[in-house]
């Protein structure tokens, strides 16, 4: 399966749990109250991203060797996916077709998605592959840096002074804060 077709493969399997929890024609029901609905939904939303991200980590040698980037990533997915169906859900959607229309309208199952999540755990796996190659190096520090433009963000991680293996403040084992990010490590 191509990995685009891993993100829109959440859409009728989201949409027939949903139908069987009584999701549709109006009804105003709150998920956040449906303990076997969301269950059911997280446990679909977390296999479809484990497919999703095995897919990429397996084309990417740098990243086979990084499981806990892996495992974050698939954290904050499983979150971001989860928020996006409830709020969905919030419009309390007439019928199933018309809620599978405006998950597959939504960023969910975007290309530009998938592009963003490629490019921002590239820029981590060449992070992580950096560090490794400062530790044969025997360097026994890291600085965070920022790229030009940075967001409040980064701006406040800027300048932090690590050992090599300790996380900074943010709990980033390498200056990576969020989605395109173009922050970097200095080693001394």
């Amino acid at each position: 399966m191509a990995t685009i077709d891993v993100l829109r493969s959440l859409t009728p399997e989201v949409s027939g749990i949903l139908k069987k929890g009584g999701y549709f024609g109006g009804v105003a029901k709150d998920l956040r109250h449906d303990t076997t609905t969301t269950r059911k939904l997280k446990a679909a939303i977390e296999a479809k991203n484990h497919r999703l991200l095995e897919d990429m980590w397996s084309n990417n040698p740098d990243m086979l060797s990084s499981l806990p980037q892996f495992q974050t990533c698939k954290e904050n997915l499983n979150k971001t996916d989860l928020d996006r169906i409830q709020k969905e859900i919030r419009k309390k959607p007439k019928d199933q077709r018309t809620f599978e229309r405006r998950i597959d309208r939504s960023y969910l199952t975007a290309p530009s998605r998938l592009e963003r999540i490629e490019r921002s755990e590239g820029h981590v796996s060449g992070l992580v592959k950096e560090q490794r190659k400062a530790r044969k190096e025997k360097f026994k520090f890291k600085i965070w840096r920022n790229d030009a433009n940075p967001c409040d963000m980064c701006k406040a991680l800027e300048g932090q002074k690590r050992k090599i293996n300790e996380p900074y403040s943010n709990g980033s084992y390498v200056a990576h804060a969020h989605p395109q990010c173009k922050c970097f490590d200095e080693y001394i």
